[in-house]
């Protein structure tokens, strides 16, 4: 009898194996390529940017009136504009009141920009003086309904563009881009930035001067996933941040199979995005360097942000998660918040060639204090320091060793020679090994040298797993 019970449970556990591989082959919209990039370690995060409740004190403007008003627009008049889902845009007058100011249609009335000729552009654009119309397209798979699947698949197939009035037409400017989500250009026009929201991090692509036509980092390991950049009055770029993760799609992440079949099913959809909560915002100088951070840690006064506009002084936040628009005055944030962003970084100063005598930032947000680096023995580029704490491997990178805040432990990090941050290895509390000092690859292994210990660690890299890596852009 017992062994017939088996039996059915085990026929029963094979059908169901059967018909799941069965609804996934025919059913799943996505087709993941490899483990998604690594996201930045929450627990580094949370010690560079603690969590505040900063964004709970703002004012609610149109409550109840406004469906889901993605992207923000100020005018030198101080009248607010809004694209909802009802395929509106919608005007916000001096006194209050709100009104229907132009209709669009549609159900995806994302981001909104001033026209020269009093028309909005109802898109993630900025527009620069000579008419030319920068913009984002975020994937060439999916439409923004189905904007997460992008997250589950992890192909990068976002672009950002230019809008040539002259002739007419558009043209790529990047491509391959995770998840592009947001366009903005510094006051002087000299580069334009993108967003990748899938990446954490914002390019920038230089219009003038030598570098022109160059692209390269602008900031990278942001504490959220960047959706929307905009220039405010302050001259400093306001960012929103995307909070796409918690502990259970990070766990989901790992494995293209469980990705397929959450994508599947879209209620199981739908219950991944609801474990999504928080709202953040950062104001990022036009150098790249976070000024500040504000958030709403558990998306209890508005979550999800989507967009952030500053205009004398005041913040105005978009949402698709909302029925409002958020207003926050800055002068009510506490000033012991505006300077406690610490900068985490490598500096570069050039000895040879036309950039001979510039300092520019290597590597920045590091998740973690860098301590002492030095000239590798391949006499590759470096900064100089007083011991051996980082080498260059064998494949020419470095690992610098990150002293980790509050004393919560520590991490190795290993850089590539152009700044990018390869992988991050850590001990998050310290109970192997704390405060580490330095750290040598060599034919493979890492060496770790501490103040705080009677020994040299030593662990071999072919046993950290794959999807621990940083993920660097080719």
């Amino acid at each position: 009898m017992a062994q017939r019970l088996l039996d059915a449970a085990g026929a029963a556990a094979l059908a169901v194996a059967v018909s799941l591989a069965v609804h996934v082959a025919i059913h799943c919209p996505v087709q993941p390529v490899g483990p998604p990039p690594t996201r930045p370690p929450a627990a580094s995060a949370a010690a560079r940017f603690p969590p505040n409740n900063l964004l709970q004190n703002l004012e609610k403007l149109g409550e109840g009136q406004l469906n889901a008003p993605e992207d923000v627009y100020v005018d030198a008049g101080g009248e607010v504009y809004t694209g909802t889902r009802d395929g509106w845009v919608r005007r916000m007058r001096g006194n209050g009141s709100w009104e229907r100011w132009g209709l669009v249609g549609g159900l995806g009335l994302l981001g909104i920009a001033p026209s020269a000729d009093g028309a909005m552009l109802v898109c993630d654009a900025d527009k620069a003086s000579d008419g030319t119309v920068y913009f984002s397209d975020a994937s060439t798979r999916f439409n923004f309904d189905n904007w997460f699947q992008d997250f589950l698949e992890y192909r990068f197939t976002g672009r950002l563009l230019k809008y040539d009035p002259r002739t007419g037409k558009a043209s790529v400017v990047l491509d391959g881009l995770g998840f592009a989500n947001g366009v903005a250009l510094p006051p002087d026009e000299a580069f334009v930035v993108v967003c990748e929201t899938m990446k954490f991090r914002c390019l920038r692509v230089w219009l003038k001067g030598e570098k022109a036509g160059e692209a390269e980092i602008f900031v990278d390991n942001l504490p959220g996933n960047p959706d929307n950049i905009r220039l405010g009055s302050d001259g400093h770029f306001w960012i929103a941040l995307l909070q796409v993760r918690s502990p259970w799609l990070d766990l989901i992440s790992r494995w293209s199979l469980t990705r397929r079949v959450i994508a599947s099913f879209p209620s199981l959809v739908e219950r991944t995005k609801a474990t999504l909560k928080g709202a953040v915002v950062a104001q990022v100088s036009l150098n790249g360097e976070i000024m500040r951070v504000l958030g709403d840690s558990e998306g209890k006064v508005i979550n999800l942000v989507t967009s952030v506009t500053e205009s004398n002084g005041d913040l105005f936040l978009g949402s698709l998660a909302t029925n409002f628009i958020g207003k926050l005055s800055l002068a009510k944030v506490p000033q012991e918040q505006e300077d406690a962003v610490s900068s985490f970084r490598c500096l570069r100063v050039w000895l040879k060639g036309e950039k001979a005598g510039q300092a520019e930032i290597f590597v920045d947000n590091l998740p973690g204090n860098p301590d002492n680096i030095r000239l590798g023995s391949d006499g590759e580029v470096s900064m100089a320091g007083p011991d051996l704490p980082l080498e260059l491997d064998q494949e020419g990178h470095r690992f610098v060793p990150i002293a980790h805040r509050e004393d919560q432990g520590d991490l190795v990090a290993q850089v590539s020679l152009n700044g990018e941050i390869m992988r991050v290895l850590g001990d998050s509390e310290g109970k192997m090994i704390d405060h580490f000092t330095s750290v040598t690859e060599f034919n493979g292994d890492l060496f770790l040298g501490s103040l705080a210990t009677n020994f040299i660690g030593k662990i071999s890299l072919a046993k950290v797993p794959h999807e621990q890596e940083y993920a660097v852009p080719s």
